[in-house]
């Protein structure tokens, strides 16, 4: 499967990052590696009127939808991160157990393209937070269609990503549904 376009701006860097202490160098160094050195005007290729990023990323944002199930155990609805970079390009990011369109299950990119969702939450991402979502991504993808199970569902698989990134717990007593997460949703933006 192949990898969502903006992921490319950090695969070779992220390749040979694999130890946490590693990660964190590279987080904290990776502007050292421009060809020009650290130079602001190098970082948006001389065009500093038209290019101003102001906050360095992107948007993570986590979806569910419970397709109407009242009961916590339900098992319907769906569960996914939403990425938009700061041009306003979105990228979602689901794993699926039904063999979604013959594709095998597993994390899918762009599944939920034009898909609403129940309830969401989003946060504004950090370079960092950026990094640590290609991370968490490459690595879901690399478990193929072990990236999805019952016990590992859609909503775990958001959960888990959301936490990681946000530190915020969303997740149920033992599984999550996307029920669950649309009522821990709920209670967390009111």
């Amino acid at each position: 499967m192949a990898a969502p376009e903006w992921t490319h701006y950090y695969e070779k860097k992220w390749e040979s990052v694999t130890r946490l202490k590693d990660r964190e160098s590279f987080i904290f160094n990776f502007h050292n590696s421009y060809p020009d050195g650290w130079n602001n005007l190098a970082y948006c290729n001389n065009r500093v009127t038209d290019c101003i990023d102001w906050l360095g990323a992107g948007s993570l944002t986590i979806n569910s939808d419970s397709n109407g199930a009242s009961s916590s155990l339900s098992t319907s609805g769906h569960a996914w991160l939403s990425y938009t970079d700061d041009e306003g390009t979105t990228t979602t990011f689901g794993t699926w157990g039904n063999d979604p369109g013959g594709l095998g299950n597993g994390l899918h990119y762009n599944l939920e393209s034009g898909r609403t969702s129940e309830v969401s939450r989003t946060v504004t991402l950090t370079t960092a937070q950026e990094i640590q979502l290609l991370g968490f991504v490459m690595e879901t993808s690399e478990r193929g269609e072990d990236a999805w199970g019952y016990f590992d569902n859609c909503a775990g698989f958001a959960v888990e990503g959301w936490e990681l990134i946000t530190n915020e717990d969303l997740s149920g007593l033992l599984v999550t549904t996307p029920t669950i997460l649309v009522s821990n949703i709920r209670k967390i933006n009111e």
